[in-house]
């Protein structure tokens, strides 16, 4: 407890942990100040929880985002990426790299190896140590598979991964433009 400096205000904490029923409630400071009324109850986080996950989906590179499973959002495909030119960084001289899939990154259309491995690596943790986590109701084109839908999101970002070994073994780290693009859809 004590001020944020980032908002100026002065931030408390308290525990709940001893709260077990279901409910809204409200704290009274002996000031006479009341906090914003907030919920106690399982499963209380799910629907942000389920949201965090889903948006990983609208982050998909190479594939339109159909309006049935991107309602507002839906977009046109973008990027197929199947054709795309190398870097002279990358020692080679000739030759496009097939490298459909994955996640835009950031808000821009570039796509990169590190942070795919990041985000992939959590989510794998939470499902390894939350399996269930997510269901196989995110309302995305693999929903009702029978998987998981954290597990089919990891595995749109991994196999795009793997289009980014070289034939030598090496791994090239990002696929992007040499410049950002402006703020367009893709």
């Amino acid at each position: 407890q004590g001020p944020w400096d980032v908002s100026g205000e002065t931030v408390l904490t308290g525990d709940f942990s001893r709260l077990s029923k279901p409910g809204t409630y409200t704290i009274r400071l002996n000031t006479g100040r009341v906090s914003v009324p907030f919920k106690i109850n399982k499963g209380i986080w799910g629907p942000a929880l389920n949201a965090s996950i889903k948006s990983f989906y609208y982050q998909r590179a190479s594939m339109a985002i159909e309006e049935p499973y991107g309602g507002n959002w839906h977009r046109a495909s973008g990027h197929p990426d199947d054709q795309c030119l190398y870097h002279p960084s990358s020692g080679k001289t000739g030759g496009t790299l097939n490298s459909p899939g994955g996640w835009y990154d950031a808000g821009d259309y570039g796509k990169y190896v590190v942070n795919a491995a990041i985000s992939a690596g959590q989510m794998l943790n939470l499902f390894e140590i939350y399996p269930e986590a997510a269901g196989d109701q995110l309302n995305i084109p693999e929903s009702g598979n029978g998987i998981p839908d954290l597990l089919d999101e990891i595995r749109y970002e991994l196999d795009w991964v793997k289009t980014m070994q070289d034939e030598d073994g090496g791994v090239f780290h990002k696929l992007t433009a040499l410049d950002f693009a402006d703020f367009i859809m893709p």
